[in-house]
């Protein structure tokens, strides 16, 4: 078989040395594909058979070509299952861990700030410390005074009616403090 298609293709091409045809590109294709399978055929003989066709499982090339097509399928599938799934909730399980590592770390702090707190408060000083500044107590003879951040007062106001008695208001009381000696007048240390 391997002889009949070389002098085919070496008959085809001393015809067209003489001039009586010229090749078409379609009988050149025709030429490379038949030396190249002739090659192939012969450096694989010994190595691989074909099976012959009556002995084929699947006898039409239409339906092996489906058969591969899904086997190839399944073993993506099987790909899938085994490396990709797995993988993808491994990263889940990583970025899970991460989260509730950090969420540990801060109830630990937390915890922490709680043990000194009750630490302090287990000594007697820790207990009137406590008991002044959160819950306001004071000694006998001693004057609670809260002070409060002074808010931003604005500096400008427009010169119109309602306005120019707030701003003689204000220009009186700011007189006042500074005579006083600041907000807390008399009440300072």
């Amino acid at each position: 078989m391997t002889a009949r298609r070389s002098t085919t293709s070496s008959s085809r091409a001393r015809s067209t040395a003489r001039g009586t045809t010229t090749p078409t590109k379609k009988s050149q294709r025709r030429d490379i594909r038949d030396a190249t399978r002739d090659l192939t055929r012969a450096m694989t003989e010994g190595l691989a058979r074909r099976t012959p066709a009556e002995n084929r499982l699947i006898k039409s090339r239409p339906l092996r070509v489906l058969a591969w097509s899904f086997a190839s399928l399944v073993v993506l599938a099987v790909a899938a299952a085994f490396f990709v799934f797995p993988m993808r909730d491994y990263f889940k399980q990583h970025e899970a861990i991460a989260q509730r590592t950090a969420e540990f770390e801060a109830l630990a702090d937390a915890n922490e700030q709680l043990q000194d707190e009750i630490d302090a408060l287990q000594t007697p000083a820790g207990v009137i410390a406590a008991a002044r500044s959160e819950l306001g107590y004071v000694y006998p003879g001693e004057r609670r005074v809260n002070l409060l951040q002074m808010p931003e007062l604005p500096t400008t106001l427009p010169s119109s009616w309602p306005y120019s008695m707030v701003s003689n208001i204000m220009s009186v009381r700011i007189t006042e403090t500074a005579r006083h000696g600041g907000p807390l007048g008399g009440l300072q240390p």
